[in-house]
């Protein structure tokens, strides 16, 4: 459509027949009132570029994957609750993997706890965790990226809160990571200690749905240029 200034906007069609729409969108845009469908096919979106992270687009000949990061802002009870359970169904199958992997992980754990004292120690397992939650550490995350070896991660949190008061003075980090995944761009962390986390990452992919109220969007994007 175009504006009173000129300009191009783009609105949901409620004339469009839901049945034209693919499978999956149209399930989830069944799933919501009228008048969420933008919030849901924004929030959805993240989640097909991740589990299909083999496609590429040809942007200006320049290979490219789906690398979408979506932030929904709304006030509260706007109806945001409701798209943990739908990205929850989309990603179904790799959060199921995932627990498989994390459950290795806690086995891990536990063998390291109880050889704590002793010469031998388990190796720890790289495994490709790719949902990734964003209650978390630069360190973790890089190294969770990392892992996946090539394939997209992915990380939701219906509240936005979570990074500005986990991440605090690394905010500016995962403003970073954040443009660094949307170009698909080189990620490389460093540091001289032989326990820290280096990693070195030819294409970071790492797709993010966040929600959030309207203050909340400010304490996590600071700086606004």
């Amino acid at each position: 459509e175009t504006g009173e200034d000129g300009g191009e906007s783009f609105v949901f069609n409620p004339q469009l027949p839901v049945s034209r729409l693919p499978q999956g969108v149209r399930d989830s845009i069944e799933a919501v009132d009228p008048g969420m469908e933008m919030m849901i096919i924004t929030a959805i979106c993240p989640c097909i570029g991740a589990l299909a992270t083999g496609v590429q687009l040809d942007v200006h000949k320049k290979k490219v994957g789906l690398n979408l990061i979506s932030y929904i802002v709304g006030d509260f009870a706007s109806g945001k609750g409701l798209i943990d359970p739908i990205q929850s169904a989309w990603m179904a199958e790799i959060i199921a993997m995932d627990k498989l992997y994390q459950q290795q992980e806690e086995e891990w754990r536990a063998r390291k706890l109880a050889a704590k004292n002793k010469k031998e120690q388990p190796e720890e397992p790289k495994l490709p965790v790719r949902c990734v939650p964003l209650n978390n550490t630069v360190a973790n995350i890089a190294e969770r990226l990392a892992n996946v070896v090539g394939k997209h991660a992915f990380s939701f949190t219906p509240e936005a809160d979570v990074v500005a008061q986990k991440w605090k003075s690394s905010v500016s980090d995962f403003s970073v990571m954040i443009r660094q995944a949307y170009d698909g761009s080189r990620y490389d962390r460093e540091a001289r200690s032989v326990e820290a986390v280096n990693v070195h990452i030819d294409h970071l992919l790492w797709n993010v749905v966040m929600c959030g109220t309207p203050d909340a969007l400010y304490r996590v994007v600071s700086n606004y240029t």
